[in-house]
């Protein structure tokens, strides 16, 4: 029950930073059962619509980092 307390507040903070109208997304998206996937089509979406995320891994050299000769 503490760690849905922690999360419920955590997602509360967060809210409390937000304007009104990416609040109500937000909230709808908090309250999603399963956001990010939709049901009736069986698939995953795009919980974040008009947002590009890109994860790297520390320590991992990229295109940028490589020395590469053309």
């Amino acid at each position: 029950m503490s760690d849905y307390e922690a999360v419920h507040a955590f997602l509360w903070e967060i809210s409390e930073c937000l304007k009104p109208r990416t609040q109500a997304f937000f909230k709808q998206v908090i309250e999603d059962a399963y956001p990010g996937f939709e049901v009736h089509e069986k698939r995953a979406t795009r919980i974040l619509p008009d947002h590009v995320m890109m994860g790297m891994l520390p320590n991992i050299l990229y295109d940028d980092d490589l020395d590469v000769k053309w």
